[in-house]
């Protein structure tokens, strides 16, 4: 943060570090609306390099960046609570998992849009290019109708019929877990900076070899904030999972796998 200029860092301060500032406030009603936690990933740095253009006065630069977050989470929450969008819900219930996390990106969109990534999380995209912050209510709820594919059908079914049954994961009863499968190759994704659209790294990841072999004293990865500042605790495993798959080359075990434990093994030694 050091980077910033002093008047970014005082915005920063004010109206994000802040507890019971405006946007921590949203967000701690969001959290307590769903149960779940709610972290919010947003690297000022990055975002500033990269929208500096549009705001000469440096003043107003975080708290409109955490204007859009307020907004989007005042939103979010009042979706959730309308009985119209109950089917809507569940399946939103269902994807989130145990946690809530969106990532506040500059993106070349036309508009600030609120999209769902494959990995399990929100990207607030903010525009690269000179745009007013208009209308964020409506075209946040244009978002939210199309968050999941069949989102957007499900909506239109609920307000045809209200008794109409839909075909959507209920949070009352979970579905029976079941063995994890084997993760897609690296090879298959894209490029890290793609990925992780030039921000820095939230993890660094140190593989430790046991000296024992087939011992008590497995192998193990070891897991530390790049930056501990910055880094708000929750991040997708698909990424460490992939890396334990196909870098370091072990093999799930689904036997000896269940929903809270994931065991892999490695046949063929190191060198």
């Amino acid at each position: 943060m050091s980077q910033l200029p002093l008047k970014i860092r005082i915005g920063i301060r004010d109206h994000w570090d802040t507890k019971d500032s405006e946007v921590r406030k949203s967000l701690a009603k969001l959290q307590g609306f769903l149960a779940l936690s709610v972290n919010i990933l947003i690297d000022f740095p990055i975002l500033w390099d990269e929208l500096q253009k549009q705001y000469p006065s440096q003043d107003t630069f975080a708290q409109d960046i955490l204007g859009l977050v307020k907004t989007w989470a005042d939103d979010l929450k009042l979706r959730l609570q309308d009985k119209k969008y109950t089917a809507w819900t569940e399946q939103f219930l269902a994807m989130i998992g145990r946690s809530l996390v969106a990532r506040v990106d500059a993106l070349p969109v036309n508009r600030v849009k609120a999209t769902w990534e494959a990995s399990g999380s929100f990207v607030i995209a903010i525009p690269t290019s000179p745009q007013t912050y208009d209308s964020l209510s409506t075209n946040f709820a244009e978002d939210f109708d199309t968050l999941f594919p069949t989102a957007a059908s499900t909506t239109k079914g609920n307000d045809e019929s209200e008794g109409a049954e839909v075909g959507m994961p209920s949070r009352s009863q979970p579905p029976v877990n079941a063995a994890p499968r084997g993760l897609p190759s690296l090879n298959t994704l894209d490029r890290p900076e793609i990925l992780f659209s030039a921000q820095t790294p939230l993890l660094m990841i140190n593989f430790q070899q046991s000296l024992f072999g087939c011992s008590p004293l497995r192998d193990s990865i070891e897991l530390s904030p790049y930056d501990p500042r910055a880094f708000m605790g929750i991040m997708n495993p698909l990424f460490i999972l992939s890396f334990v798959e196909s870098v370091l080359g072990y093999q799930s075990v689904p036997q000896s796998s269940d929903a809270n434990q994931w065991y892999f093994k490695r046949d063929t030694p190191y060198g």
